[in-house]
């Protein structure tokens, strides 16, 4: 994980992944810690690097309910590019 422009984009390279699984209680989790941090953390935008159609699926299904703006991204450079737009 890195920070993108300012410290407001996160970029999680998942390129490397294998393998994952996600249980109901840490999706709930999950969906918890997002919330509360985005009342201090507004601004933040999320970025996914990965060409798994799976991941890509769970990654957009998650968008739905983040309160945070969500993206994918086939590379890291794109990725890197979207960060650099600003917040």
């Amino acid at each position: 994980m890195e920070a993108g422009d300012r410290d407001c984009t996160i970029i999680n390279d998942l390129l490397e992944v294998d393998g994952y699984t996600v249980t109901a209680d840490q999706a709930e989790h999950l969906a918890a810690f997002n919330r509360g941090s985005s009342f201090s953390n507004p601004g933040i935008r999320i970025a996914y690097v990965t060409r798994d159609p799976k991941l890509i699926w769970l990654m957009r299904a998650a968008a739905v309910f983040s309160s945070y703006s969500v993206q994918a991204f086939p590379t890291l450079d794109a990725a890197r590019e979207w960060a650099g737009k600003g917040c």
